[in-house]
């Protein structure tokens, strides 16, 4: 009976919500990672700036100077919570999603109460 009721689903959404807000506030008291890799590649002209030492011989395969540049980084971060503030967003986060559940677990009662009432008033 609870199952259908679109104020359980409802409230059921707002609880997944909240949840999301408690883990996207906690990530902030996590480490953070990150790699990247760039790789550039340049064709050289016999006009251009390079001219003197591009060597264009297109008999032997030779079509002026390629330049290959390639860069891998790795970096990471912890922010210090040293005054509280990303603890006291995790608090209110985990408050919200607190009160949703009891939002939610007042939403059954009522309906189970609707229900009893309405069985023994027939």
């Amino acid at each position: 009976m609870l199952s259908g009721s679109p104020t359980i689903a409802a409230a059921r959404e707002r609880i997944t919500a909240a949840r999301a807000q408690t883990d996207l506030a906690g990530s902030g008291l996590l480490p953070h990672l990150g790699a990247g890799a760039v790789i550039n590649v340049q064709h050289e002209s016999s006009n251009g700036l390079l001219g003197p030492y591009a060597q264009n011989l297109p008999r032997l395969g030779i079509d002026g100077p390629w330049y290959t540049e390639g860069l891998i980084g790795v970096g990471g971060s912890l922010e210090i919570d040293l005054w509280g503030r990303h603890r006291a967003q995790v608090d209110a986060a985990m408050g919200m999603q607190h009160a949703h559940e009891a939002e939610l677990a007042t939403a059954e009662l009522e309906l189970t109460a609707d229900a009893a009432r309405l069985y023994y008033a027939i």
